[in-house]
């Protein structure tokens, strides 16, 4: 025979049954498209393109340019993986958390002659080295390359500067946006 113990179990089994079957998970995080997106951080860029993107962005408001990316949903840069990575834990220390690094030895004369002409050479092009034409839009959360192209101005003049950000913008516009109303116009 069924003690009162396990009869009552039973019964509780049974009342809570309906509510454990329906119970719904919780909804999935938001997928963010480039459509969908409306935020973008871009990240300095050689000889000043951020800059160029940036006011092209927001004159064709295909997105609300923040300027940092926590605030933003998605980020434009002309590097992807190592390299970015370090560069945006350089800009913002407090929202990327720094590796460990292993210990340094001390460099010889050589590799310190070598890191000061390669900072000199840094300083010439813009804190984020020279732009090779490539360039990406990506959800920087989740690792996803949503969109990219390739552009590479004739001269690094402001007027060339400008009219490749331009260009790459239409770009975007066209191959993204293409029929449809970004930034709600």
């Amino acid at each position: 025979m069924m003690s009162v113990r396990m009869v009552l179990s039973y019964l509780l089994l049974l009342w809570l049954a309906p509510s454990l079957l329906t119970a719904q998970a919780p909804p999935p995080q938001e997928v963010i498209s480039a459509e969908t997106a409306k935020t973008v951080y871009v990240a300095p860029m050689g000889y000043g393109m951020d800059q160029y993107m940036a006011n092209h962005l927001t004159a064709q408001r295909l997105y609300q340019v923040m300027t940092h990316p926590k605030d933003a949903q998605l980020m434009f840069s002309d590097q992807l993986g190592p390299a970015l990575d370090r560069k945006l834990r350089e800009s913002f220390p407090d929202y990327f958390e720094e590796p460990a690094e292993p210990e340094k030895k001390e460099e010889d004369k050589e590799e310190k002659a070598a890191a000061t002409k390669a900072e000199k050479d840094e300083a010439r092009r813009g804190a984020w080295g020279q732009g090779r034409g490539n360039y990406f839009l990506l959800d920087y959360r989740s690792g996803r390359v949503l969109w990219s192209t390739y552009f590479r101005p004739s001269t690094f003049t402001p007027k060339d500067l400008d009219q490749a950000a331009k260009k790459i913008i239409d770009r975007l516009k066209k191959q993204v946006f293409a029929g449809k109303n970004p930034g709600g116009q």
